[in-house]
């Protein structure tokens, strides 16, 4: 959209203006830092065995479906109520003659089926991503994970440097 601001997707993950994390300007410096060199320490999609692959993209699609399946439950539920409630007003023991309450009642229809149908898109576009750039996105993920490991081991690292210092 026009009036949103679209983030770069090459931006590293702990330099983008969502994250909300709590890294210090050094460690996203020695992150830079990695990043910086020709080739990353961490693992690439296309050097994984195929079983591996297989494997997660298996995982990709379960969490994808399950989120798909999340989307769908509610806005299919409150369509079902409305439509319960039109079918009281109409069957009910007062039979309403009143049409407002129909065009409100499928104009609620019709607004549960536009906000589903967007959320059902932003998923879609999430987990797959157009251009061909799933194997790029997976591979940056691979790298985060890689960073958050090294980024806990620095810290287990300074703790133990720390404890060994009190104990002296």
């Amino acid at each position: 959209m026009w009036w949103r601001k679209e983030i770069d997707p090459d931006l590293p993950w702990y330099r983008r203006p969502d994250y909300t994390g709590n890294l210090t300007e050094a460690q996203k410096r020695k992150l830079d830092a990695i990043r910086d060199r020709d080739v990353h320490p961490a693992a690439k999609l296309a050097n994984l065995p195929d079983e591996v692959k297989n494997y997660i993209g298996r995982l990709e699609l379960e969490a994808y479906d399950a989120k798909q399946s999340q989307t769908a439950a509610g806005p299919i539920l409150f369509m079902l109520a409305i439509l319960c409630i039109m079918a009281l007003n109409y069957f009910g023991i007062e039979a309403s003659t009143d049409r407002s309450r129909y065009i409100v009642g499928a104009a609620m229809i019709i607004a549960a089926w536009i906000v589903y149908s967007r959320k059902w898109k932003a998923n879609a576009k999430e987990f797959l991503p157009d251009g061909g750039r799933a194997e790029a996105q997976a591979d940056e993920e691979f790298r985060r994970e890689w960073e958050l490991e090294y980024l806990s081991l620095l810290r287990r690292e300074e703790r133990n440097d720390l404890d060994s210092d009190r104990s002296k």
